[in-house]
Protein backbone atom coordinates (compact mmCIF):
# COMPACT_ATOMS: atom_id res chain seq x y z
CA UNK A 1 0.00 0.00 0.00
CA UNK A 2 1.31 3.74 -0.68
CA UNK A 3 2.09 5.75 2.09
CA UNK A 4 1.07 8.54 0.60
CA UNK A 5 -0.10 9.06 -2.88
CA UNK A 6 2.42 7.45 -5.62
CA UNK A 7 5.55 6.98 -3.49
CA UNK A 8 7.48 6.11 -6.44
CA UNK A 9 6.88 9.51 -8.18
CA UNK A 10 7.78 11.81 -4.87
CA UNK A 11 10.73 9.80 -4.11
CA UNK A 12 11.76 10.62 -7.73
CA UNK A 13 10.90 14.33 -7.04
CA UNK A 14 8.61 14.35 -8.86
CA UNK A 15 10.96 13.99 -12.10
CA UNK A 16 8.51 10.83 -13.55
CA UNK A 17 5.56 11.52 -15.80
CA UNK A 18 2.47 12.92 -13.73
CA UNK A 19 -0.35 10.31 -13.17
CA UNK A 20 -3.21 12.73 -12.02
CA UNK A 21 -5.62 9.43 -11.16
CA UNK A 22 -2.98 8.59 -8.38
CA UNK A 23 -3.43 11.72 -6.50
CA UNK A 24 -5.54 9.96 -3.83
CA UNK A 25 -4.84 9.91 -0.11
CA UNK A 26 -3.58 6.88 1.76
CA UNK A 27 -1.38 8.05 4.45
CA UNK A 28 -1.99 6.26 7.51
CA UNK A 29 -2.79 9.60 9.73
CA UNK A 30 -5.35 10.13 7.46
CA UNK A 31 -7.56 6.95 7.92
CA UNK A 32 -6.67 6.17 11.17
CA UNK A 33 -8.06 9.70 12.11
CA UNK A 34 -11.26 8.77 9.96
CA UNK A 35 -11.91 5.26 12.14
CA UNK A 36 -11.53 7.20 15.13
CA UNK A 37 -13.83 9.82 14.29
CA UNK A 38 -16.42 7.12 13.23
CA UNK A 39 -16.34 5.46 16.80
CA UNK A 40 -16.59 7.86 18.84
CA UNK A 41 -19.55 9.35 16.76
CA UNK A 42 -20.90 6.20 17.27
CA UNK A 43 -19.94 5.75 21.27
CA UNK A 44 -21.37 9.64 21.11
CA UNK A 45 -24.75 8.50 19.68
CA UNK A 46 -25.47 5.68 22.00
CA UNK A 47 -24.97 7.52 25.91
CA UNK A 48 -26.82 10.42 24.06
CA UNK A 49 -29.65 7.91 23.06
CA UNK A 50 -29.98 7.28 26.61
CA UNK A 51 -30.24 10.40 27.87
CA UNK A 52 -32.48 12.11 25.13
CA UNK A 53 -36.15 11.99 23.99
CA UNK A 54 -35.44 13.17 21.01
CA UNK A 55 -33.99 10.68 17.67
CA UNK A 56 -32.45 13.96 16.23
CA UNK A 57 -28.65 13.99 18.03
CA UNK A 58 -28.34 10.45 17.97
CA UNK A 59 -29.16 10.42 14.18
CA UNK A 60 -26.55 13.29 13.49
CA UNK A 61 -23.72 11.32 14.96
CA UNK A 62 -25.07 7.87 13.82
CA UNK A 63 -24.75 9.22 10.02
CA UNK A 64 -21.53 11.20 10.55
CA UNK A 65 -19.90 7.82 11.95
CA UNK A 66 -20.91 6.09 8.29
CA UNK A 67 -19.17 9.35 6.46
CA UNK A 68 -16.03 9.14 8.41
CA UNK A 69 -16.18 5.03 8.45
CA UNK A 70 -16.75 5.10 4.87
CA UNK A 71 -14.22 7.91 4.16
CA UNK A 72 -11.85 5.91 6.28
CA UNK A 73 -12.48 2.91 3.87
CA UNK A 74 -12.08 5.22 0.89
CA UNK A 75 -8.20 6.10 1.94
CA UNK A 76 -7.78 2.44 3.11
CA UNK A 77 -8.74 0.16 -0.07
CA UNK A 78 -8.96 2.33 -3.14
CA UNK A 79 -5.44 2.75 -5.44
CA UNK A 80 -6.44 5.91 -6.91
CA UNK A 81 -9.32 8.06 -8.24
CA UNK A 82 -9.38 5.56 -11.28
CA UNK A 83 -10.63 2.64 -8.95
CA UNK A 84 -14.26 1.87 -10.33
CA UNK A 85 -15.23 1.87 -6.77
CA UNK A 86 -14.03 5.82 -5.90
CA UNK A 87 -17.37 7.52 -7.24
CA UNK A 88 -19.76 5.21 -5.64
CA UNK A 89 -17.75 6.03 -2.56
CA UNK A 90 -17.81 9.74 -2.74
CA UNK A 91 -21.80 9.86 -3.41
CA UNK A 92 -22.42 7.59 -0.42
CA UNK A 93 -20.14 9.90 1.89
CA UNK A 94 -21.56 13.05 0.78
CA UNK A 95 -24.89 11.46 1.49
CA UNK A 96 -23.92 10.46 4.80
CA UNK A 97 -22.73 13.70 5.70
CA UNK A 98 -25.92 15.83 3.63
CA UNK A 99 -28.18 13.58 6.06
CA UNK A 100 -25.84 13.78 9.65
CA UNK A 101 -26.06 17.65 8.84
CA UNK A 102 -29.89 17.62 8.42
CA UNK A 103 -30.29 15.80 11.40
CA UNK A 104 -28.62 18.79 13.29
CA UNK A 105 -30.69 21.53 11.80
CA UNK A 106 -33.63 19.41 12.40
CA UNK A 107 -32.42 19.52 16.18
CA UNK A 108 -32.59 23.39 15.97
CA UNK A 109 -35.31 24.32 14.06
CA UNK A 110 -37.35 22.02 16.53
CA UNK A 111 -36.76 25.30 18.76
CA UNK A 112 -39.12 27.12 16.48
CA UNK A 113 -41.55 24.61 15.34
CA UNK A 114 -42.78 21.07 16.53
CA UNK A 115 -44.45 20.71 12.75
CA UNK A 116 -42.87 16.99 11.63
CA UNK A 117 -43.64 17.92 7.91
CA UNK A 118 -41.59 21.06 7.95
CA UNK A 119 -38.31 19.16 9.81
CA UNK A 120 -38.56 16.21 7.48
CA UNK A 121 -39.57 18.72 4.54
CA UNK A 122 -36.03 20.63 5.07
CA UNK A 123 -34.04 16.62 5.83
CA UNK A 124 -35.60 15.79 2.45
CA UNK A 125 -34.97 18.90 0.13
CA UNK A 126 -31.51 19.96 1.79
CA UNK A 127 -30.19 16.52 1.44
CA UNK A 128 -31.76 15.27 -1.89
CA UNK A 129 -30.48 18.86 -3.42
CA UNK A 130 -26.52 18.35 -2.05
CA UNK A 131 -26.69 14.65 -3.04
CA UNK A 132 -27.47 15.51 -6.62
CA UNK A 133 -24.96 18.52 -6.68
CA UNK A 134 -22.45 15.51 -5.54
CA UNK A 135 -23.38 13.33 -8.01
CA UNK A 136 -22.76 15.68 -10.64
CA UNK A 137 -19.77 17.15 -9.58
CA UNK A 138 -18.23 14.90 -7.91
CA UNK A 139 -16.88 17.41 -5.12
CA UNK A 140 -18.02 18.00 -1.36
CA UNK A 141 -18.06 21.78 -1.48
CA UNK A 142 -21.57 22.11 -1.10
CA UNK A 143 -21.99 19.57 1.83
CA UNK A 144 -19.13 21.04 3.19
CA UNK A 145 -20.48 24.63 3.62
CA UNK A 146 -23.86 22.72 4.40
CA UNK A 147 -21.85 21.34 7.32
CA UNK A 148 -20.01 24.97 8.03
CA UNK A 149 -23.51 26.56 8.04
CA UNK A 150 -25.09 24.31 10.42
CA UNK A 151 -21.84 23.90 12.75
CA UNK A 152 -21.99 27.93 12.72
CA UNK A 153 -25.54 28.33 13.62
CA UNK A 154 -25.58 25.67 16.13
CA UNK A 155 -22.67 27.58 17.59
CA UNK A 156 -24.29 30.75 17.71
CA UNK A 157 -27.85 29.79 19.15
CA UNK A 158 -26.11 27.63 22.12
CA UNK A 159 -23.75 30.52 22.77
CA UNK A 160 -26.80 32.23 23.31
CA UNK A 161 -28.99 30.11 24.79
CA UNK A 162 -25.80 30.05 27.58
CA UNK A 163 -26.08 33.90 28.54
CA UNK A 164 -30.04 34.29 27.52
CA UNK A 165 -30.60 31.53 30.45
CA UNK A 166 -29.49 30.14 33.57
CA UNK A 167 -29.54 26.55 31.86
CA UNK A 168 -26.14 24.88 32.39
CA UNK A 169 -24.21 27.68 30.67
CA UNK A 170 -21.00 25.70 30.72
CA UNK A 171 -22.11 22.95 28.58
CA UNK A 172 -24.19 25.35 26.49
CA UNK A 173 -20.24 27.61 25.91
CA UNK A 174 -19.03 24.13 25.65
CA UNK A 175 -20.94 23.31 22.83
CA UNK A 176 -20.70 26.44 21.01
CA UNK A 177 -17.02 26.19 21.26
CA UNK A 178 -16.77 22.61 20.06
CA UNK A 179 -19.05 23.47 16.47
CA UNK A 180 -15.75 26.00 16.33
CA UNK A 181 -13.46 23.30 16.57
CA UNK A 182 -15.21 21.13 13.99
CA UNK A 183 -15.85 24.51 11.16
CA UNK A 184 -11.44 24.92 12.05
CA UNK A 185 -10.93 21.86 10.88
CA UNK A 186 -12.74 21.82 8.23
CA UNK A 187 -11.17 25.29 7.13
CA UNK A 188 -7.32 24.02 7.44
CA UNK A 189 -8.45 21.59 5.10
CA UNK A 190 -9.77 23.66 2.40
CA UNK A 191 -6.73 25.99 2.85
CA UNK A 192 -3.98 24.09 2.91
CA UNK A 193 -5.45 21.36 0.04
CA UNK A 194 -3.56 23.75 -2.70
CA UNK A 195 -0.19 22.90 -0.98
CA UNK A 196 -1.05 19.88 0.97
CA UNK A 197 -3.35 18.27 -1.02
CA UNK A 198 -4.13 17.77 -4.87
CA UNK A 199 -2.48 21.19 -5.18
CA UNK A 200 0.67 20.37 -4.26
CA UNK A 201 0.70 16.92 -5.32
CA UNK A 202 2.23 17.46 -8.78
CA UNK A 203 5.55 19.68 -7.36
CA UNK A 204 6.34 17.04 -3.97
CA UNK A 205 4.11 19.11 -1.90
CA UNK A 206 7.29 21.38 -1.26
CA UNK A 207 5.23 24.73 -0.01
CA UNK A 208 2.78 22.33 2.08
CA UNK A 209 4.47 23.52 6.21
CA UNK A 210 3.22 19.97 7.53
CA UNK A 211 4.96 16.12 7.11
CA UNK A 212 3.46 14.44 4.47
CA UNK A 213 2.78 11.75 6.87
CA UNK A 214 0.47 14.17 8.49
CA UNK A 215 -0.85 16.32 6.05
CA UNK A 216 -4.29 18.36 5.57
CA UNK A 217 -6.47 15.75 5.71
CA UNK A 218 -4.76 14.40 9.39
CA UNK A 219 -4.86 17.97 10.86
CA UNK A 220 -8.67 18.51 10.01
CA UNK A 221 -9.53 14.67 11.44
CA UNK A 222 -7.61 15.85 14.55
CA UNK A 223 -9.61 19.26 15.12
CA UNK A 224 -12.99 17.45 14.11
CA UNK A 225 -12.19 14.96 16.50
CA UNK A 226 -11.67 17.33 18.82
CA UNK A 227 -14.48 19.19 18.39
CA UNK A 228 -17.00 16.39 18.15
CA UNK A 229 -15.80 14.65 21.41
CA UNK A 230 -16.66 17.90 23.16
CA UNK A 231 -20.32 18.27 21.22
CA UNK A 232 -20.98 14.63 22.08
CA UNK A 233 -20.63 14.92 25.91
CA UNK A 234 -21.81 18.31 26.16
CA UNK A 235 -25.04 17.00 24.34
CA UNK A 236 -24.93 14.14 26.77
CA UNK A 237 -24.60 16.18 29.77
CA UNK A 238 -27.02 18.69 28.30
CA UNK A 239 -29.71 17.27 25.94
CA UNK A 240 -30.60 20.09 23.09
CA UNK A 241 -34.32 18.48 22.69
CA UNK A 242 -34.58 18.13 26.22
CA UNK A 243 -33.59 14.76 28.36
CA UNK A 244 -35.77 11.70 29.03
CA UNK A 245 -36.34 12.74 32.96
CA UNK A 246 -38.01 15.84 31.59
CA UNK A 247 -39.78 13.88 29.85
CA UNK A 248 -40.84 11.58 32.58
CA UNK A 249 -41.49 14.90 35.03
Amino acid sequence: MRSLYDKEYLDSGCTLEYDEASDHDTTIATYVTNFIIAIVCLLAAGIIALSTRSYLMPAFFIFAALAYGIGGLNHVILQGRDDPAYDPLIIVIIACKSISTSFLVMVYLNYFTSNKAILWSVLVVSTAAIITFGIVTMSYIVVGVYQICALLFMSIFTSIEAFASCRAPKLNIMKAISGLIMIAGMLVQVLLSGTCGRGGYQDCFKDCPLPQEFNHNALFHVLYLIGVMGFGWAEYRLPSNGSKSEENE
